[in-house]
C-alpha cells in the first residue's frame, strides 16, 4: 500500500507530499493542471526512465520518495533476492541530478532500475485509458484465470519446476556441443599429448642441456686452460702455492713482534687453503674435458625437437610444455567420460520434463474447470456497467509442449455487441470497453490474490453518468480489501472516494507551480458541484453534489 508519495523539483512541481487512504482514493483537477506529471512521478518512482528535462530548477537535484506498507505481502523471497532484510515498510526513493545521473534506492540501499521495477511490480498495479497491454497479453489472461480458480501457488510450483527443468536442458545441451566439438579434436589432442610425452620432459630441462651443450663446445680449450691454471698453482718449481707457503713460514718469524702479523699469516694460510682446492677441482675438470661427439649429437636432436615444441605451442620454456601435456590429458579423460556424465544429465532432464507436463496438465483441468465460471461472472459484471449485450469467452487449448506457465495457450474472445463475432480483445474491443472489461476482471480475482496498489487513470474517459456511477461501486467494493488510486474526470466516480484529491496550478514567483490539496467536506462539494455543472457551481449542481457525497455506494 502507498502510505505516501513526497516529490521535489520535478515537471512543475516545486515541492509537495501527500499521505493516501488505505482504501480508494480519487484524484480530480482541470485538464493540464498536473495530474499526468503525478503519475509522471509515480512513474518514475517505479522504475521509468529519467530525463534532465523534467526537472522544475534544472539547477537543483529532483527526488521522489515513496512509503509503502507491505506486511500483508510476501515479498520475503524477493527481498532477499535485492540482499534487502524483511520489513513492514519499504522506503523507495528515486534521484535525478542536474548532470543526467539517477539513482534508486530501496530503504537507502541502492539499487539499479531492473531491480527497482521486479519490486515495484509487485507494489503497484497501473491501468491507463487505452493502456491494453495487460489483458491483451497471454501471461495475464492466465494470470487471472489462475487467480480465478485458486491456484496460484500450484502454478508456482510450476513455474519453479520448469525453471528448474530450463536450466538443466540447457546445460545439457552445453554439454552435448561442448561433446561434439571436442569429439572432432580429440584424435588431434591424443597425437599432442603422445608426441610430448614421448620425450618425458622434465622443467627447466633445456636450460641444462643448453649448458651442456656449451660445455661440450668448447672442451678442449677448458681442458687445455684449467690444466695450465692447475700446473700453475700446484705442479710448477717453484708453484704459485710453494712460494705462498714460503712467505707464510718467513711472515711467522714476525709473530710478536708487530700487532697485525698474527691476522695477516692467518688470512694466508686460509688464502692458501682455498687455493690449494682451486687447484684441485681445476686439474679435475681438465682431467674430465673430453668432447663426446656422440652426447653432443644426443643434446643437439634433444634440444631440436623441445625447440620445435616451443614454437609449435608457442610458448618459451619445458614447465610451459609440462602445463600443456596435463591439460591434454584432462581435456581427454573429460571428453572419454563426458558420456556417462550426459546420459545422467539426459536422465534427469527427461524426468524433470515428465514431472512438468503432469503438473502442466493438472493445471489445465482446474483451469478448464474455471473458466465457465470465469465467462459468467465477466458478463454479468461488464452487464452492470451498462453493456447488456456483451459476450466474453475463454479460448483455452492444452498443447504437446511446455510453456512458462503451463502447457496452455489462451484467447480472451470479446464482442461488445449483440449478433456480434468473438474476437480477440486486442482486435476488436475500445478503450472504454477495455477499460470495462479489465475492471471487471480486476474485481473478481482481487479477492483471490494478494495484488498491488491499483492505480486507474482516467479509465472513465467516454463514458457516460449512469456507467460512471456503476464503475465507482465497484471500485470502491474493491476497494474494502485494496488500496486504489483513481485519477478522473467523474463526479459520479470521484464522489465514491474515502479521500478525495484536488490537483491545482497557482502562480508564484511568477512561476506557475501544479500542488495537490486533500479536500474537506465542503470544498469537496464545491468540487463535485463544479465538475457537474460550471465553475461557479449551480445551487442544483451543489443539491446533487451532497446527493452523491450521501449516498456513495449508491447506484
Amino acid at each position: 500500500m502507498l502510505v505516501s508519495l513526497y516529490i521535489k523539483n520535478y515537471a512543475i512541481i516545486k515541492e509537495l507530499e501527500v499521505r493516501f487512504s488505505p482504501q480508494l482514493n480519487v484524484i480530480t483537477g482541470e485538464t493540464g493542471a498536473g495530474k499526468s506529471i503525478l503519475m509522471g512521478a509515480l512513474g518514475l518512482l517505479l522504475g521509468d526512465r529519467a530525463d534532465t528535462k523534467s526537472l522544475f530548477d534544472p539547477s537543483e537535484r529532483c527526488s521522489i520518495e515513496g512509503t509503502f506498507a507491505v506486511g500483508n505481502y510476501s515479498l520475503y523471497s524477493l527481498l532477499q533476492q535485492l540482499g534487502l532484510d524483511e520489513t513492514d515498510q519499504l522506503l523507495i526513493r528515486r534521484e535525478l541530478s542536474p548532470q543526467g545521473k539517477s539513482r534508486a534506492f530501496i530503504n537507502d540501499a541502492l539499487v539499479n532500475l531492473s531491480e527497482l521495477k521486479s519490486l515495484s511490480e509487485v507494489l503497484v498495479d497501473v491501468h491507463a485509458q487505452f493502456d491494453t497491454l495487460e489483458i491483451n497479453e497471454q501471461p495475464k489472461q492466465l494470470e487471472l484465470i489462475d487467480a480465478y480458480a485458486g491456484i496460484t501457488e500450484m502454478v508456482a510450483a510450476y513455474r519453479s519446476a520448469y525453471r528448474r527443468y530450463q536450466q538443466e536442458n540447457g546445460r545439457l545441451q552445453t554439454m552435448l556441443e561442448q561433446a561434439g566439438s571436442q569429439e572432432k579434436e580429440l584424435d588431434f589432442w591424443k597425437f599432442q599429448l603422445n608426441e610430448l610425452e614421448e620425450l618425458q620432459l622434465f622443467a627447466k630441462e633445456e636450460e641444462h642441456l643448453e649448458l651442456e651443450q656449451e660445455e661440450l663446445s668448447h672442451a678442449e680449450e677448458i681442458r687445455m686452460r684449467t690444466g695450465e691454471a692447475a700446473e700453475l698453482l700446484q705442479s710448477t718449481s717453484p708453484s704459485i702455492l710453494d712460494q705462498l707457503n714460503s712467505l707464510q713460514i718467513n711472515l711467522r718469524q714476525l709473530l710478536g713482534k708487530h700487532v697485525r702479523i698474527e691476522e695477516l699469516t692467518n688470512r694466508m694460510e686460509q688464502s692458501i687453503i682455498e687455493l690449494t682446492d682451486v687447484a684441485d677441482e681445476l686439474a679435475e675438470i681438465s682431467e674430465k674435458s673430453e668432447f663426446d661427439p656422440e652426447r653432443y649429437q644426443e643434446i643437439q636432436e634433444r634440444l631440436g625437437a623441445v625447440y620445435r615444441l616451443f614454437r609449435k605451442h608457442q610458448v618459451q620454456d619445458t614447465g610451459a610444455l609440462i602445463d600443456i601435456q596435463q591439460q591434454l590429458h584432462a581435456n581427454i579423460e573429460q571428453v572419454e567420460h563426458s558420456g556417462e556424465e550426459i546420459e545422467a544429465l539426459t536422465q534427469a532432464v527427461k524426468q524433470l520434463e515428465k514431472s512438468c507436463f503432469e503438473q502442466g496438465r493438472k493445471i489445465h483441468e482446474q483451469r478448464v474447470k474455471s473458466i465457465g465460471g470465469l465467462e459468467k461472472a465477466v458478463v454479468g459484471g461488464l452487464t452492470d456497467l451498462a453493456m447488456e449485450s456483451a459476450q466474453f469467452k475463454v479460448e483455452l487449448s492444452g498443447e504437446d509442449r511446455l510453456h512458462p506457465d503451463g502447457i496452455d495457450r489462451v484467447v480472451f474472445l470479446f464482442s461488445a455487441n449483440k449478433g456480434a463475432r468473438l474476437l480477440p480483445i486486442k482486435r476488436i474491443a475500445s478503450g472504454g470497453e477495455l477499460s470495462r472489461l479489465n475492471l471487471v476482471l480486476k474485481s473478481l480475482v482481487a479477492t483471490k490474490m494478494t495484488m498491488p496498489t491499483l492505480i486507474f487513470d482516467e479509465i472513465d474517459s467516454g463514458i457516460s453518468g449512469y456507467v460512471s456511477d456503476r464503475m465507482g461501486n465497484m471500485m470502491r467494493a474493491l476497494a474494502q480489501n485494496h488500496q486504489i488510486l483513481c485519477i478522473t474526470h467523474s463526479p459520479q466516480i470521484a464522489a465514491k472516494g474515502n479521500y478525495h484529491y484536488f490537483v491545482y496550478k497557482e502562480e508564484k514567483a511568477g512561476r506557475t507551480e501544479t500542488n495537490v490539496k486533500l479536500l474537506g467536506p465542503e470544498d469537496r462539494i464545491t468540487e463535485l458541484a463544479i465538475m457537474l455543472s460550471t465553475n461557479p457551481p449551480t445551487a442544483s449542481a451543489l443539491a446533487n453534489a451532497r446527493e452523491l457525497l450521501a449516498n456513495p455506494a449508491k447506484g
